[in-house]
């Protein structure tokens, strides 16, 4: 039921890159947890299947038995006349058989209705249940898709830092060579400190994009021997529109998963306890019994010596009515009953604070969500003014070598605030996909619903 990314995609995975959305769909239809669940799902129709037939003569039963059967002779009875005595002679025996069926039919046609109601409204309870396990691993494939962007990004800008404080490095020691005044080894000895550390980061940043690397092929179950390529290539703000707080608001009461959990999950209950109290009341059955004996054992009684002669003793036989059942047990049944009522108002008081708690809940993503907004903002002012910065220094440089300082620090601040920007992008990336799983979408759920309805 479930096919593999490779047949749904064959050669386009390994020929091009895929986009966010696609990523995600493929990822999921290959994870093991999601496929296990889904067989879950298929084992609670088989279910339902499984009463309905249930239902249907449960006791539908055939005997059959071939033997061997003594001859019979009969002489009279001085006593009684009309009973004749009997005598078996094992030492004559001859073929037999008998058949035997048996069946009986429930009446209690609402005590089926109200099992399978049961059993549909816990079907649905676990779908969602499994709707909230699909919700969140979209939200954890989209924090490894964009993490993977921001150690790629992390590689670039530190592979970039060195190349560039290499070029320096290299300019400087010119200048020292033609014993330029304007630098000192001071000012090398600065730059080779500094260059220590931009080559550790870089060989993080490396083995932090191989890690991020392995996570998104593992993710599409992809052998070692390919990779995936996002189709952003580079790390970016998102562009869906955000929905206000009132908005994710009314999207959570009407989508949340766990809410409607809870909503066919006392759909369920209730119908057990009606079943529970069904079973108190007598059961109605239709039963019937057929049977038939036959032996070909020699009548001694008689004049014929054939071993086939019919016995005087097969018979045929069989009963059919209307038959009804107590269960006596009362105590039992009125402890199963009391069990099933206390499960239902358990779950009802679960009802008066779910809403409430999804709510909170919400309100927390969407202060952080805020927070991150506002924060990649000022990020993205103080990075403009660092790129301002680093292009002065940079031309004070030229005209005076012995500003190498003051570029130096400039050049430090730049990249320092192309990490803070790199991962402001991210973590606001992440949030925006938190917000969706706080009110019960995954990502195709706001690209087919409310982006088609938003302008």
């Amino acid at each position: 039921m479930f096919r593999s990314i490779f047949l749904l995609l064959p050669g386009l995975l390994f020929a091009k890159s895929l986009p966010l959305n696609i990523y995600l769909q493929q990822a999921a239809k290959v994870d093991p947890i999601l496929a296990e669940s889904r067989y879950a799902l298929l084992l609670g129709e088989i279910k339902e299947e499984q009463l309905k037939m249930g239902a249907i003569l449960p006791k539908f039963r055939l005997t059959y038995g071939v033997g061997a059967a003594p001859a019979v002779s009969e002489s009279e009875n001085l006593e009684d006349p009309s009973d004749p005595v009997r005598e078996f002679d094992f030492s004559q025996l001859g073929p037999a058989m008998g058949v035997k069926l048996e069946i009986v039919q429930p009446l209690n046609l609402s005590r089926l209705n109200v099992a399978l109601r049961a059993n549909r409204a816990d079907l649905k309870q676990k779908y969602w249940h499994f709707r909230k396990k699909e919700i969140a691993k979209d939200a954890e494939l989209q924090k490894i898709y964009f993490g993977y962007l921001y150690a790629k990004e992390m590689k670039i800008l530190a592979d970039s830092t060195h190349k560039e404080l290499k070029k320096l490095e290299t300019k400087i020691e010119d200048l020292l060579d033609e014993e330029d005044e304007s630098v000192s080894q001071f000012d090398l000895l600065e730059l080779k400190a500094n260059l220590y550390v931009i080559e550790k980061g870089m060989y993080e940043a490396a083995e932090g994009f191989i890690l991020a690397q392995l996570g998104l092929d593992f993710s599409l179950a992809l052998p070692d021997t390919s990779h995936f390529l996002p189709q952003d290539k580079s790390l970016r703000k998102r562009k869906e529109k955000v929905p206000s707080l009132a908005e994710l608001q009314k999207i959570l009461v009407e989508f949340h998963p766990d809410l409607k959990r809870l909503e066919h999950g006392l759909e369920a209950r209730k119908n057990v306890l009606s079943l529970a109290e069904l079973e108190m009341g007598p059961e109605f059955f239709i039963f019937g019994d057929v049977n038939y004996n036959r032996s070909w054992s020699a009548d001694r009684s008689s004049q014929s010596k054939d071993a086939f002669v019919k016995d005087p003793f097969n018979s045929i036989g069989g009963a059919l009515g209307l038959g009804v059942r107590y269960n006596l047990n009362l105590w039992s049944s009125n402890t199963k009953v009391r069990k099933a009522r206390m499960e239902w108002n358990l779950l009802k008081r679960k009802d008066v604070y779910a809403l409430e708690g999804l709510m909170i809940k919400l309100q927390e993503k969407w202060q952080r969500f805020e927070r991150n907004r506002k924060s990649l903002k000022s990020v993205s002012n103080s990075l403009r003014a660092s790129e301002a910065l680093l292009k002065g220094a940079a031309m004070k440089y030229d005209v005076d070598p012995a500003q190498g300082a003051i570029l130096i620090k400039a050049f430090k601040s730049n990249v320092q605030m192309k990490q803070v920007f790199a991962k402001s992008v991210y973590d606001y990336n992440v949030a925006f996909a938190h917000i969706l799983q706080a009110v019960g979408w995954t990502l195709e759920d706001y690209l087919s619903i409310y982006s088609k309805t938003t302008p």
